[in-house]
């Protein structure tokens, strides 16, 4: 649910819950063009932390509810060459795997889990630089 790559300049709306501090959805942010609350009306201070991919409002409160907060950002990373790596094994796992592997089903319900791929441990860790910061 975030921008991982590549560079692209992304728009939307965020909501809050009010208070300071914004996450932005996503991780390597290298420009903020524009923070604004709903409407238009008001450009806002602030701080970026790219460690956490958070921002933190100097100019007052976050507005509260759904699409309070307008972001115009330059995000993502020209290269990413640990996520690609990862999604590459993943796939090559799940095209070695034996098709239709069912590990659990119900009979009145109609449903069926299949084998899907995982990631390994040290995939996990190489993502890890890539994920989004702890949520405000």
């Amino acid at each position: 649910g975030w921008h991982v790559t590549p560079n692209v300049r992304l728009t939307g709306f965020i909501n809050t819950r009010g208070g300071t501090v914004l996450h932005l959805p996503a991780r390597h942010v290298t420009a903020i063009n524009s923070l604004m609350k709903r409407g238009g009306s008001t450009s806002m201070q602030y701080a970026y932390d790219p460690d956490t991919g958070l921002v933190e409002i100097l100019s007052g409160r976050l507005p509260v509810g759904v699409g309070a907060v307008f972001y115009d950002i330059d995000a993502g990373y020209d290269e990413c060459p640990d996520v690609q790596g990862v999604l590459i094994n993943a796939a090559k796992r799940a095209a070695s795997a034996p098709a239709g592997m069912v590990t659990s089903q119900s009979a009145n319900g109609a449903s069926a889990s299949y084998d899907v791929v995982t990631l390994m441990r040290d995939e996990y860790a190489k993502l890890n630089p890539y994920r989004l910061g702890g949520m405000p």
